[in-house]
């Protein structure tokens, strides 16, 4: 197509909402506030944004304001594939400051970060053609909102490259992506890497490079569906650019630091070895998490619930883009689709989801997706809020997604029997028992907080040393609920799970120092850890003893942080069947234990006049891989009907 064609057609008054007003300066007469023309909704029609430029004839034909950005948006057919490029950023807040843009010379207003993007990518010389949600869709109107936001998905397929505004330059952002690009330029070089890291403003470029992928960006939940679909992706960060490309190098590069290919040390943690958290970001956030979304795609065809699953702790502005932001995605795949209705609550999106989700999978592991908190939208208790997450980022549930090995299945193969009445639901279940003692609350402000949790921990072994006639077999069964039975072969070496199980126990007589433990329930754990030393420098007879200690702490110190993440925000228990467990903080002793058909874990239930109310998933030893089953069929236990509302 000819320069002229296209000029012609950008100017065709067919494609633009509104005629240009280019004679009229914001200083002139009283300016208008502009407004939509509606869209055509029977075709594949979306509204494109032509950035002006800045230079002396732009300035000229709108009264010569060099400050004020001045845009067209126009229409445009999908299906006649326009050349554009999409917007993927953060909205911000409601209380974020706005400036004024001019829209076909009507004023239009923006918040802050949009603002900061659109001058940004404004060009001296050169017009930018760009989709954009927050400009390009009338959110005013509900109707025009579903229809647009279902085309999202193909609207940032279709683009020819996705810009993303991570935002304006601070924390040293420009340090960050001077880095990447020396490490991106010498990425086939062990030797100029090694040399590089051992420079001593390195620790300050990768803490600058951290902060940078800590940004709100890259917690938003509509990146899945930008960053999964584009052809082509490009960062800003103030006046600086970065290609995707580039940055998923470097963050390969840190990943073969750790897995030593190629790379006599670890020179991530050499430089930030106090700083595990950083080193996870580095490692695994940013561009390098949407590529594990990407393979995990390749290998599997996810459900919806699954999509949730894996991407629950991102934030959405509008608590139903939790749903509706990967909808697009997830409805290909999914046995159900879900359609985008911004006319309906968060209430009865989250809870046509639930239901939508039980009664075509026919399982009711939705409902141990409960997080402890406030229930904003009056959600019954069986629908998880899933904008509740972003809130509690803390919390830890115990499915883990992409590590089936550790998954449960309380209920065995067994498919869920439920039915809705009102926002009520009817299910088939067992009754395990009730919880019969609790432990203290742990006191812990997060699951890092050292000093109350060692406390914390030694209180409860205090409650099961105290007990009458516990047993090796009853601590190690304590430990194991610690850590929700989570080991692997890899962690014991040359141990029995027994063995380590009680290592991890003994490694506790070392926290006592400070705490009101009494001597007889310190004795226990100290026996436990000299038994530990004894296998281990029996099968390390060369080794001093002190290192074979020095060794032996290093391994079980780890430990103690992933049950502190475990017990920062649950309550240990102990069930009318002697089963010991962990469940929310707001369980209280009488509430019930349940195995409902169909589910991965046991939950817990509150009687409430006549019916009950859910709070949430279970751990409880002894009944988390189909015991409780086995039980039924000897009926041992029965089938009963709970109502949960």
């Amino acid at each position: 197509m000819s320069k002229l064609v296209k000029c012609l057609r950008s100017r065709n008054p067919r494609t633009q909402v509104a005629h240009h007003v280019h004679n009229q300066s914001p200083a002139g007469a009283e300016a208008r506030v502009f407004t939509y023309r509606e869209l055509n909704h029977d075709g594949n029609h979306i509204r494109l944004l032509r950035i002006l430029p800045r230079n002396a004839k732009s300035r000229k034909a709108h009264g010569d304001n060099s400050s004020e950005l001045y845009c067209e948006l126009f229409h445009e057919d999908l299906d006649q594939y326009p050349s554009y490029k999409a917007l993927s950023y953060t909205w911000g807040s409601e209380s974020d400051p706005k400036h004024t843009i001019y829209l076909n010379g009507f004023q239009f207003e923006v918040r802050d970060n949009l603002w900061h993007a659109l001058n940004r990518f404004q060009s001296d010389y050169a017009e930018l053609v760009v989709w954009i949600d927050a400009i390009c869709i009338n959110q005013s109107i509900g109707r025009e909102r579903n229809h647009q936001v279902a085309k999202m998905k193909t609207i940032y397929e279709k683009a020819t490259e996705v810009i993303v505004w991570l935002g304006p330059s601070y924390q040293d952002s420009d340090l960050a992506i001077q880095l990447v690009r020396e490490l991106y330029q010498h990425r086939n070089s062990t030797r100029w890497i090694t040399k590089r890291f051992s420079k001593p403003d390195i620790r300050e470029k990768l803490l600058s490079l951290w902060n940078v992928l800590s940004r709100d960006y890259w917690g938003r939940i509509w990146i899945v569906q930008e960053l999964t679909v584009a052809k082509r992706i490009v960062f800003y960060c103030g006046g600086n650019s970065l290609k995707a490309k580039h940055l998923y190098t470097v963050q390969q590069l840190f990943r073969r630091m750790l897995e030593l290919d190629g790379f006599s040390r670890d020179l991530l943690c050499d430089v930030l070895p106090g700083n595990a958290y950083a080193r996870s970001r580095l490692l695994d956030g940013g561009i390098q998490a949407m590529s594990y979304w990407k393979q995990e795609l390749v290998s599997i065809r996810p459900s919806f619930y699954n999509y949730l699953l894996h991407h629950f702790k991102r934030q959405a502005s509008d608590p139903r883009d939790m749903i509706y932001g990967l909808a697009a995605l997830a409805n290909e795949t999914s046995n159900y689709k879900v359609v985008v209705d911004y006319n309906l609550s968060p209430k009865v999106v989250f809870t046509n989801f639930a239901q939508l989700e039980i009664e075509t999978s026919r399982k009711l592991d939705i409902i141990t997706r409960l997080v402890p908190g406030r229930n904003l939208y009056n959600l019954p208790s069986w629908v998880p809020d899933w904008s509740m997450a972003a809130r509690s980022p803390s919390h830890f549930f115990l499915h883990n997604v992409i590590r089936p090995e550790f998954w449960y299945c309380s209920a065995g193969q067994t498919k869920a029997v439920a039915r809705f009445i009102g926002d009520g639901m009817i299910f088939k279940g067992v009754n395990i028992g009730y919880i019969e003692l609790l432990g203290a609350r742990s006191g812990m402000v997060n699951y890092w907080d050292i000093f109350h949790g060692t406390r914390a921990l030694l209180k409860l072994w205090e409650l099961i040393a105290r007990m009458d006639k516990t047993s090796s077999a009853d601590h190690e069964a304590f430990i194991r609920v610690l850590i929700i039975n989570r080991v692997e072969k890899r962690n014991l070496g040359l141990r029995t799970k027994s063995e380590f199980l009680l290592g991890i126990l003994g490694y506790l007589s070392l926290l006592v120092s400070g705490s009101n433990l009494a001597k007889p329930e310190t004795s226990i754990l100290l026996s436990y850890w000299k038994s530990y030393l004894a296998l281990e420098k029996k099968d390390n007879a060369a080794i001093t003893e002190d290192v074979v200690e020095a060794d032996a702490m290093s391994v079980m110190r780890p430990w103690i942080d992933l049950i502190l993440i475990r017990i920062w925000d649950r309550r240990f228990f102990i069930s009318s069947s002697k089963a010991m467990g962990l469940a929310s903080q707001e369980v209280i002793e009488g509430d019930i234990i349940c195995i409902p058909l169909g589910c991965c874990h046991p939950v817990i239930l509150r009687k409430v006049e006549d019916h009950y109310i859910n709070l949430g998933e279970a751990y409880v030893d002894g009944y988390m891989y189909g015991e409780a089953m086995g039980m039924l069929e000897r009926e041992e236990l029965k089938l009963e009907d709970f109502e949960l509302q």
